[in-house]
């Protein structure tokens, strides 16, 4: 990986990708060098405890090593343009998409850059696909919680949660009448936030 700088690499992401058959471990490194060279903004962090995640102005794409197979989440995959076909699951999902590389497979690796810079784009311009097909429905969220979420590097997991569960936090928490309560409330929905779980 001698052409990405160094002091890019989150060594969590290093931690989660030796452990792995030593076939993943050429695709995850392989494709992480890509969705870093895809562009020099792109960061490399870890989300939901352990898993790699590539983020510029939002999620770029993510990793996640299979009994069997490695698949890349494309976010907002929905919007990208995939003339080659790597695209191999995902089309169900409102949004989001999958590229499965099994043992033995050959990444495209220039059609897997031009969708990552695609993605990335996109980000800028802040064009993405509401589930709802509408409107993205908003929560008021008062000045203490945003800093809870901010600290606790979770602001983006929770706004990429669903209305009702942005909802159901805010008025579980706003309304506790004791210090405690809305401490223990806090520390459930950041624990959600950060295993990925449901309320």
């Amino acid at each position: 990986m001698s052409a990405i700088d160094p002091g890019r690499l989150d060594p969590r992401v290093g931690a989660y990708i030796e452990p792995l058959p030593r076939w993943q471990q050429d695709i995850c490194r392989r494709v992480r060098e890509l969705a870093l060279a895809a562009d020099p903004e792109v960061i490399e962090t870890v989300k939901r405890r352990v898993q790699p995640y590539y983020v510029l102005d939002g999620n770029v794409c993510a990793l996640l090593a299979a009994r069997g197979w490695v698949n890349v989440f494309i976010y907002n995959g929905a919007l990208v343009d995939d003339p080659t076909g790597l695209i191999t699951g995902g089309r169900r999902n409102v949004s989001g998409r999958t590229i499965a590389v099994h043992e033995g497979d050959v990444l495209d690796e220039p059609a897997l850059t031009a969708i990552l810079r695609q993605v990335i784009a996109n980000n800028r311009a802040g064009r993405k696909v509401r589930p709802t097909g509408g409107a993205r429905r908003e929560v008021a969220v008062s000045a203490q919680l945003a800093t809870d979420l901010a600290e606790a590097g979770l602001a983006e997991a929770f706004d990429e949660r669903p209305y009702y569960q942005r909802h159901y936090w805010v008025e579980s928490i706003t309304s506790a009448k004791r210090v405690e309560t809305r401490q223990r409330r806090l520390d459930v929905m950041l624990e959600h936030l950060r295993t990925g779980s449901a309320p």
